[in-house]
């Protein structure tokens, strides 16, 4: 009986370990929160990007981080001209910049991700043995226009989930 009961427990345990085994679905809450957080992200690192002079031009050179940040992205001081070859503005750096007007900048475009949402999500493939699942999805933004993305969720050793998401900006059409 004793033996019974243990192999009873046994595989108990095996169906729990091997249910929670399973890749992530593309429609997983944690999966999309991720993937519309990164996508959010990339769009506003894509804007700020193509924005550089009108950046460059809110920075302020009397502020130590803020003229390196000049320097890092090609801005001419005074001018409406930068360094072909620059790094791009980012997110990262600016949200450590000081200016009003740069803080303004980034809580007005914060507000416009935050409005990124998931339709038509599809699963491309899965793999449950190393718990990994490839998505395709139409991502909208402002309720007037779409983007194709694909992404991918893996479950890490963990158990956490990982996401990674692969866009092309100039793929965005009106809606």
């Amino acid at each position: 009986m004793k033996r019974m009961l243990i192999l009873s427990g046994i595989v108990v345990l095996m169906f729990i370990v091997t249910s929670c085994a399973k890749a992530p679905k593309c429609a997983d809450a944690d999966v999309k929160q991720l993937a519309t957080e990164i996508s959010g992200e990339i769009i506003i690192n894509g804007i700020l990007g193509d924005s550089t002079v009108e950046i460059g031009q809110k920075l302020n050179p009397d502020e130590p981080y803020e003229k390196e940040l000049m320097g890092k992205i090609g801005y001419i001081p005074g001018s409406n001209y930068f360094y072909k070859g620059a790094a791009k503005a980012n997110i990262t750096d600016l949200k450590k910049c000081t200016s009003p007007a740069i803080k303004e900048l980034l809580s007005s475009l914060e507000t416009r991700s935050k409005n990124i949402q998931l339709d038509s999500i599809r699963m491309s493939s899965t793999d449950d043995k190393i718990k990994k699942c490839s998505c395709e999805a139409d991502l909208t933004f402002d309720k007037t226009a779409k983007l194709p993305i694909k992404y991918e969720a893996q479950k890490t050793e963990e158990g956490k989930v990982r996401v990674e998401v692969h866009m092309d900006l100039t793929k965005a059409e009106k809606i």
